[in-house]
């Protein structure tokens, strides 16, 4: 469970950052 939750934060700060570069 607590993989799923780590993979998610990172997802979710790729997007975060994927946004910011635009």
């Amino acid at each position: 469970m607590q993989e799923q939750r780590m993979s998610n934060q990172i997802n979710y700060c790729h997007y975060r950052w994927l946004l910011c570069k635009m």
